[in-house]
């Protein structure tokens, strides 16, 4: 399954979710979405978490000028390497931050989302969000993937000086 998530600034727009869709189709579905929140020649970063099936979306979608692509491979090392992880711990913690002041959707799977995951430290005292694969297991094979999006979105944007100029962010999270 792959979510994508719109945002601009410090507000998202309702998560598009598919489930069952090859890559040319997903690749199609986030030109549609960012064409819809694009502004006239702008051009649309998107944040794909490149780990999985999103590495063949955004290959075709990185050889248009209309788009930045942000690879996110989220089990690589933290660019906060002194308080995350992982990268997916990072992500994470750009959420929370952003949570502070953004709007999101009023979508009860994105709700439920963004309260599975449990937190903890690993054996360096670095801020570890429990895995997806953990997270399935205790909520019967449902994943995080709308909070994983919507994370993803605001990657970057963590404080509000930065988000309110913020052009069209695209995300795309996947299994």
């Amino acid at each position: 399954a792959s979510v994508i998530t719109p945002r601009r600034g410090s507000w998202t727009g309702e998560p598009v979710f598919c489930e069952g869709f090859d890559t040319v189709h997903v690749t199609g579905l986030v030109r549609q979405v960012a064409d819809e929140f694009r502004h006239d020649g702008e051009v649309v970063r998107l944040n794909i978490d490149t780990s999985n099936m999103g590495a063949g979306v955004a290959d075709p979608l990185r050889r248009d000028p209309s788009f930045l692509v942000l690879d996110v491979f989220s089990s690589s090392a933290a660019t906060e390497g002194s308080i995350y992880s992982t990268l997916r711990d990072e992500v994470w913690g750009s959420l929370k931050r952003w949570l502070k002041y953004g709007s999101i959707a009023k979508v009860k799977r994105l709700r439920d989302d963004l309260v599975a995951p449990r937190y903890g430290f690993d054996a360096h005292a670095k801020l570890k969000v429990e895995s997806k694969k953990d997270v399935r297991k205790r909520r019967d094979g449902k994943s995080t993937d709308f909070a994983d999006s919507l994370a993803l979105a605001v990657f970057d944007a963590a404080s509000p000086e930065v988000a309110e100029w913020s052009p069209s962010i695209v995300s795309l999270s996947d299994r």
